[in-house]
């Protein structure tokens, strides 16, 4: 995705539809929180409206969850990959963000190998 932002409707398809990010706009949401300011604004206002919008109820649990430690070890462990939902929270909670950044680079020193990006 170029460095354009994301457009409005797109939240909306994606709330309205159920559908995912794709690893663009990811990437896109990864250096740009005015974009990341509108799609939670966007999320929240779906959440709170009590429509019916067929949005993947794991997706909007685990956005909203904190990792725990316990996923850190199996994605190192199991060479694992984040999941979109898993993807944007780290985009958001600088908490879980920061633990990951820091059990991924002692797993790098230790010799293991990451296959996962955490977003910055």
């Amino acid at each position: 995705m170029p460095d354009d932002h994301m457009l409005p409707n797109r939240g909306w398809t994606l709330l309205r539809d159920g559908q995912q990010l794709t690893p663009d706009e990811i990437e896109h949401l990864d250096h740009c929180h005015e974009c990341v300011e509108w799609m939670a604004l966007f999320a929240d206002l779906a959440l709170n409206s009590g429509d019916n919008f067929s949005v993947d109820p794991p997706f909007i649990v685990e956005i909203d969850q904190h990792l725990g430690p316990e996923r850190g070890v199996v994605l190192i462990r199991d060479k694992g990959k984040l999941s979109p939902a898993e993807q944007g929270h780290l985009i958001r909670c600088r908490l879980c963000n920061t633990w990951l950044c820091g059990l991924a680079a002692i797993a790098r020193r230790a010799g293991f190998s990451i296959e996962f990006d955490i977003p910055q």
